[in-house]
């Protein structure tokens, strides 16, 4: 990201973003999660076709650090769909060692891809 301003309007957008219908396609059966200021919003698509959202405090991270929020999150929703894979793409090997540490917790598939 640019600077951390960008970042900031960035995910302010994408949060009102996912709520559009045009996401229902991507969407699909998957839920989308966007964690952002203390906000959490899980994104689903219903039996009719609509893009559902919902506010929850389920995924509110207390990290500061992106790569700790990432495995944060993992812990917090593993499990909660049984079989899942989960793939983490990063640039930088410290993800890698912080998935490591924790793995013990994750009850999830989870695929690193790590590196340009």
């Amino acid at each position: 990201m640019r600077s951390a301003s960008f970042e900031t309007a960035f995910l302010k957008f994408r949060v009102d973003e996912w709520k559009d219908e045009k996401y229902v396609s991507i969407i699909q059966s998957k839920t989308v999660v966007v964690a952002h200021e203390g906000q959490c919003l899980q994104y689903t698509v219903s039996l009719s076709g609509n893009v559902e959202y919902i506010d929850t405090s389920q995924c509110v991270c207390p990290q500061i650090e992106a790569d700790t929020r990432v495995v944060y999150h993992l812990c917090e929703l593993s499990g909660t769909v049984q079989g899942q894979n989960v793939a983490v793409r990063a640039t930088y090997a410290d993800i890698m060692i912080i998935l490591l540490y924790h793995s013990r917790h994750l009850r999830d598939n989870v695929w690193m891809d790590v590196g340009h």
